[in-house]
């Protein structure tokens, strides 16, 4: 036997053991590809008129929706517009959600939800200018006293936590010009104006021409952590509420996988490490099953993946998993035969450019970004952006 066919072999072992005794664990391990059918009708948000910067004006009314795949669900809010001291605001009318195929909507507005808005940003010494997100949890009537600007891009995520449905996304741009819409954790929510907090940000201001929704919140990730709670909770641990809600852009980019990589560089000891790396790697398949058949074009970035001491996780290990991982998404974009998966490789682009090289993009956790490296990621997102036409 060649050393490897031996290696495979192995490696399959490896894998095979890790996922039983994940499951001895109490871990619910899904199957390696979901069955889900190919979206032949993309829905993501806003409808209803809007104004030259493509923004509904004071006194309108309308809908907004974001579908579930996986639960098999789709929820819409209606909403109004108003005008106010703060400019034009919006608040919502009715909460509802019926099952994918039915023609009936149920009131759910009784139910808690939870109402996420852009708060501007925060200017930090270390990080730079952060993206700020605001929230508030409550009813449809407790959320209706609450008017929020449309340029704040209100929210509403659904009760179950699979679903944020976005009123106005894409403000600030021309109406007729293409959307852009990019998810990811801290190093996306990095990308505030500099140098100061007014202006668009970072990735707005590599692409004037386009609409751009830039959505990046601290400690996001692809997977869920085992013991993770279910709805509003596990919302605010993952991205895969905001990539529903934002799908029928024209160019979606989400940049996830350093929390999930150094949530497993965490691990207290080899045994618990290995479990944690294939709890990620069998968690994050099913997802790129999702965006697969969502039939919107997707292009995901990989993380960094070297030189990294995630909050005193081990090196050695973030690496070996943040390669594991990165390998993963490779090969689904190279082979999703219908081309709506696509990878920008931001470890390949980064790699000579951590703490320890002489021109570093990375501060000093090792983490997060530098002035230089906010420019370049910015720029890099961009460019991803683009392959999305």
């Amino acid at each position: 036997m060649s050393p490897r066919r031996r290696r495979s072999l192995v490696s399959l072992a490896v894998v095979v053991v890790l996922a039983a005794a994940a499951v001895m664990a109490g871990f619910v391990v899904v199957r390696d590809r979901l069955p889900i059918a190919r979206d032949a009708a993309v829905r993501g948000a806003a409808s209803g008129a809007e104004d030259d910067e493509g923004l509904p004006p004071a006194g309108r009314t309308g809908t907004a929706a974001c579908t579930d795949p996986v639960g098999h669900r789709e929820w819409r809010v209606s909403w109004r517009t108003a005008p106010s001291s703060n400019g034009v605001v919006l608040t919502p009318t009715a909460f509802e959600s019926r099952a994918t195929g039915s023609s009936a909507w149920t009131d759910e507005g009784a139910r808690d939800w939870q109402l996420r808005w852009s708060g501007g940003t925060l200017l930090s010494p270390e990080f730079g200018s952060l993206l700020a997100e605001k929230t508030s949890i409550g009813t449809l009537p407790e959320l209706a006293r609450q008017r929020i600007p449309v340029r704040a891009s209100p929210r509403y995520v659904s009760p179950d936590g699979a679903c944020t449905v976005f009123a106005t996304p894409y403000g600030g741009g021309r109406a007729d010009e293409r959307q852009v819409a990019v998810i990811g954790d801290s190093l996306v929510g990095q990308l505030g104006p500099v140098p100061g907090p007014e202006g668009p940000n970072l990735v707005a201001a590599e692409l004037p021409r386009d609409r751009v929704e830039v959505n990046g919140q601290g400690g996001r990730r692809w997977t869920q952590i085992p013991d993770a709670k279910p709805g509003l909770d596990s919302a605010n641990l993952v991205m895969t509420d905001e990539i529903r809600g934002l799908r029928g852009a024209t160019s979606q980019v989400v940049a996830l996988g350093t929390n999930d990589v150094g949530w497993v560089s965490q691990a207290p000891d080899r045994q618990q490490f290995e479990l944690r790396k294939a709890w990620v790697v069998l968690h994050l398949s099913p997802l790129l099953d999702e965006v697969e058949a969502s039939g919107q074009c997707t292009v995901v970035l990989t993380a960094e993946d070297r030189d990294v001491t995630y909050l005193q996780g081990n090196a050695a290990w973030y690496a070996e998993a943040a390669a594991e991982v990165n390998d993963l998404m490779r090969r689904r974009a190279a082979e999703d035969p219908d081309d709506d998966l696509r990878l920008w490789d931001w470890a390949a682009i980064s790699a000579a450019h951590h703490t320890r090289d002489r021109e570093s993009w990375f501060g000093k956790d090792s983490v997060h970004l530098n002035p230089t490296g906010r420019q370049r990621y910015a720029e890099e997102i961009a460019k991803a952006s683009s392959l999305c036409q």
